[in-house]
């Protein structure tokens, strides 16, 4: 580099590197005279792994990406929220509001993670600083050019940099770290879902076993409106007595037969894992993970009856939005996932994951069956399945 800028090529390196790009990374067509220079950049190009030749790291990232979201990667709406939340405080998590407290401070610590990295070192440094350290710790930089070349005339075993060529490295270091980042969140992502699935199977057990104790009977409270007034009960009033139908599946909770912490979904942040004094139902219909299948009258909750019919899915995204006032989208997915689909867990206890709400039957798991949202049809909390085979879950 030469001393014009911090991102400036001396002019014999840039001369080599013009060659390059235009031999097509052929170093065989390049000049003799520039050939020796332009070995020497397309090793740090293969470093960085930047050349057309190496199939480029960002080419392969966003091939990569694509083959993971089908669809464009879009924060969540939680951490949109909370981006949102952080802006208006100034950036300040403590001043966040206490729903969006939580996931601010996680995105606080990924900024954080972006700006200082994760090497840890004897004091704070900024990421250019540290790889600096690190080149030096790796050797003595040497062979320095009279303009700042990237090797100057010297040969030896290490070829040397100035500082302004670490710090492009880093930068690059950074660059790629922003490019990775979505890749980063899906592993994260697909790690979650299939904790959240274990969770799903250990509630699928404990379903089994609250029936074989009480003769097939599927978790339903004695005093919910849902038995014994179906129809009157604003059932996504969570943590209502009475009146929750998320109350049913605490059951589980409450007869021993599943915990807390297995009817949580690690894709819900707002999840409660641990028991609280006096603990019935959730207390708020944020902290619910799974939407559990909606009986009422008739429709006596059993075993049996379902065959292999759907009993719990990832929480639904129409509820909460119909409680809100919103408008809903039938085709929505989860957003325990990122809106990426739902798993589902069966009456024969097998869990499955679904990209629709759509069953093959045309069964839409978030609505009665004809209810039609596109039209203006609005959810209230108290509609119930249309009949027996009709899969309706909430909240």
């Amino acid at each position: 580099m030469s001393g014009n800028g911090p991102s400036s090529l001396g002019p014999a390196d840039q001369a080599a590197l013009d060659a390059l790009l235009g031999a097509g990374f052929d170093l065989g067509l390049v000049p003799t005279a520039q050939r020796e220079r332009a070995e020497r950049v397309g090793r740090l190009l293969g470093v960085l792994d930047a050349t057309p030749a190496a199939g480029g790291l960002v080419e392969r990232t966003l091939e990569r990406i694509s083959r993971e979201c089908p669809s464009p990667c879009t924060l969540s709406l939680q951490d949109r929220n909370a981006v949102d939340a952080l802006e208006a405080a100034g950036w300040d998590a403590a001043a966040v509001p206490a729903e969006h407290r939580a996931r601010a401070r996680q995105v606080v610590r990924v900024f954080d993670e972006l700006r200082v990295g994760a090497i840890s070192g004897p004091r704070a440094a900024d990421l250019a600083d540290r790889t600096i350290d690190l080149v030096r710790m790796a050797g003595p930089v040497t062979g320095l050019g009279p303009a700042g070349d990237l090797g100057g005339d010297h040969l030896g075993a290490r070829r040397g940099f100035r500082l302004a060529d670490l710090v492009s490295v880093a930068a690059m270091v950074l660059i790629g770290i922003a490019v990775f980042w979505p890749v980063l969140g899906g592993v994260r992502s697909s790690a979650e879902r299939a904790l959240c699935a274990q969770n799903m199977n250990n509630a699928g057990v404990g379903f089994g076993l609250f029936g074989s104790d009480r003769a097939g009977r599927l978790p339903m409270k004695d005093d919910s409106l849902l038995r014994v007034s179906p129809g009157l009960a604003t059932w996504w009033d969570v943590g209502t007595p009475g009146r929750s139908h998320s109350a049913n599946l605490f059951e589980l909770v409450d007869s021993g037969y599943s915990s807390v912490g297995e009817l949580a979904c690690p894709g819900n942040s707002l999840a409660p894992i641990l028991p609280w004094m006096g603990a019935e139902d959730w207390r708020e219909i944020k902290e619910v993970s799974y939407s559990y299948r909606l009986f009422g009258g008739a429709h006596e909750p059993r075993l049996a009856t379902l065959g292999r019919g759907v009993l719990l899915t990832d929480k639904s995204p129409v509820i909460g939005r119909a409680k809100r006032g919103e408008r809903v989208y039938a085709l929505e997915r989860s957003h325990n996932h990122h809106g990426g689909g739902q798993n589902v867990l069966f009456a024969d206890g097998s869990v499955e994951w679904l990209e629709s709400p759509v069953m093959a039957d045309g069964d839409n798991l978030w609505l009665p069956k004809g209810f039609d949202v596109a039209h203006g049809q609005r959810l209230g909390g108290t509609e119930l399945p249309a009949d027996a085979a009709d899969v309706f879950v909430g909240p």
